[in-house]
């Protein structure tokens, strides 16, 4: 989470320089609210409520969506109009996630950035509203003699999962709401790039983003020792499939996607 949530405030802080394009950003705008998802996650997972932080996990998806389909759409609308938009185009589902634009990304990583959110909506919206599988799960647990706050470490390496995909993603779209120029001075000058421990340089479609900026200037004298320290991050994470959840989606029955 705090990896997350110091990234989420790189990326805001990054921008204010840009500060009328902040202001009417509907992305920008809801940074504090995906904030606050994250920390509600960190408690639900702590404390055992697993399907709070998946509910949790929805609502964020949703929101960063939606608000970078507006953003795109009315680039140089007021905040005001912007909203009206959302309330007229943006619609009860996911849907508009199939209209965003990608610039940072090429055309396959951007097709599979499409393809992980509506699995990671579809997988956290299953305990939305009561459902079978829920039911099943929880009184399956309760057969085992597991309550909430005792999970196996199969259950909480799921829940990690989740999360990390999920926030990947979200990041991924933070980054191409802000733009190639401003994601790349942050990745650059705000020193994301070097920044060993920033977990999220394990995902791959995180990855592409920063290959995205091997074009510049300042990486040219050090490019293959870029290039090995990312394929080693990608190496040692060793979740390129996030296993569990590849399990979990083949079990599930098929269905319309959202």
């Amino acid at each position: 989470m705090f990896d997350f949530i110091a990234t989420l405030r790189l990326c805001w802080f990054g921008t204010t320089r840009a500060g009328d394009w902040v202001d009417k950003s509907l992305f920008m705008r809801s940074i504090d609210d995906i904030m606050q998802s994250a920390v509600l996650i960190r408690m639900a997972v702590h404390e055992g409520a697993r399907n709070s932080a998946r509910r949790e996990l929805r609502y964020m998806i949703e929101l960063a969506i939606k608000a970078l389909f507006v953003d795109q759409n009315m680039p140089t609308s007021p905040l005001d109009d912007r909203l009206i938009f959302f309330r007229k185009r943006a619609g009860a589902s996911i849907a508009p996630v199939k209209n965003l634009a990608f610039h940072i990304l090429a055309a396959p990583e951007a097709e599979l950035v499409v393809k992980k959110l509506r699995a990671a909506y579809s997988r956290a919206g299953e305990y939305v509203h009561p459902s079978v599988r829920q039911i099943e799960e929880r009184l399956e647990l309760a057969a085992k003699g597991a309550s909430p706050g005792f999970e196996t470490a199969a259950e909480l390496q799921e829940s990690n999962d989740e999360v990390f995909e999920s926030y990947s993603l979200v990041l991924v779209l933070l980054f191409e709401s802000i733009g190639g120029s401003l994601a790349g001075d942050i990745w650059e000058t705000g020193g994301l790039s070097d920044r060993d421990g920033w977990v999220f340089h394990g995902h791959p479609l995180v990855a592409a983003i920063d290959e995205h900026f091997d074009y510049k200037a300042e990486r040219q004298e050090r490019l293959q020792a870029i290039k090995d320290r990312r394929a080693k991050r990608l190496a040692d994470a060793g979740a390129v499939d996030w296993p569990v959840l590849k399990s979990r989606d083949a079990a599930k029955p098929t269905g319309g996607t959202p």
